[in-house]
């Protein structure tokens, strides 16, 4: 029977009101300097570790996304210590780089890490992420509505799998990423099952 964590929230959000001279765009101060940043970015994101039972709360501000993990009292598997407290920063991109319509900038690797898990858990962990509500079938985090706030943009989540496959943030265990066994088993336990991704920033429409 299924898990369910206990904690399964996590947001994101992008405090920076830098700004540029020059005239006033929606999300962007933008001048002939081609300077652009987003005002706020803010976006709601759930991270489960099913099986496992991780729950991933990630707070972001200025480009800065920060995965946190915490293990459940009830967990078969531990969250390796790099994992728990990771800081994936996406660098400033200029606004032609998210000119149009699925349109990504600035891929950033990052990855999930497990460990103590034995053989048959390790296959069996799987990592959901639920990206706010009516979200099923979408495969981008998308921003919060709201006056200053960058519009048309959200943060996607691809495999490392050398595709760039997105992936779907519904929360749906049909769209769950299983992890890769990639660890070597000793004594019957699995040392480092990792789930691999990049984070990028996306022109949704």
């Amino acid at each position: 029977m299924q898990k369910t964590p206990k904690k399964l929230t996590a947001l994101f959000h992008q405090k920076s009101t830098a700004t540029c001279s020059g005239a006033n765009y929606s999300g962007a101060n933008y001048s002939g300097s081609k300077c652009f940043r987003f005002h706020r970015l803010a976006l709601l994101a759930c991270v489960a570790l099913l099986d496992c039972i991780v729950a991933l709360p990630a707070y972001a501000y200025d480009g800065r996304v920060t995965f946190q993990g915490e293990i459940l009292s009830d967990g078969t598997c531990k969250i390796e210590t790099d994992s728990q407290n990771r800081t994936v920063t996406l660098p400033t991109v200029g606004k032609a780089n998210l000119s149009h319509a699925g349109q990504t900038a600035a891929p950033v690797p990052f990855s999930i890490t497990l460990k103590e898990c034995n053989a048959d858990d390790a296959m069996k962990a799987n990592l959901l992420f639920k990206g706010g509500d009516n979200t099923t079938g979408q495969s981008y985090l998308s921003n919060k509505a709201g006056n200053g706030k960058a519009t048309n943009v959200g943060i996607q989540i691809v495999k490392a799998d050398g595709i760039g496959t997105p992936i779907k943030v519904d929360g749906t265990e049909a769209n769950s990423e299983k992890a890769p066994d990639t660890g070597k088993a000793q004594n019957g336990t699995v040392i480092q099952p990792r789930f691999g991704y990049f984070g990028s920033l996306l022109r949704h429409r």
